[in-house]
């Protein structure tokens, strides 16, 4: 039954996780085994399935699009920050580097500071 007051449900809900740490930190690791993290952000940050994620990573082999390295470990999903859109996955430097390289100024500006310290 919900709580008239919101807050008391969630003051509740953290003293029962500081009262049992062991259980609520095994209740967090079921969740996170069973792909429900994953499978939350890929829909809302991306607007894809597990299906589509694994998809991409099998169809790339396994390799990121830039430098071909194997990613099969921690891929990074590659979007347009403008446009939402999904374009491939790559290795979490690639994907770094391509986010700087897309910011307007940020190359001008490494340029600049690499000049004034060298």
């Amino acid at each position: 039954m919900p709580y008239a007051d919101p807050r008391k449900g969630v003051e509740n809900s953290k003293r029962w996780n500081a009262e049992h740490p062991e259980q609520c930190a095994e209740a967090q690791r079921r969740y996170r085994d069973a792909g429900h993290k994953k499978k939350h952000e890929l829909k809302k940050r991306y607007g894809l399935t597990v299906d589509q994620f694994n998809w991409m990573l099998v169809e790339q082999g396994g390799k990121c699009a830039i430098c071909e390295k194997d990613i099969s470990k921690r891929p990074c999903v590659d979007h347009s920050h403008i446009t939402g859109k999904v374009r491939r996955l790559l290795c979490c430097y690639c994907n770094v580097r391509l986010e700087a390289i897309e910011n307007p100024g940020w190359l001008e500006a490494a340029q600049k500071y690499l000049n004034d310290h060298a």
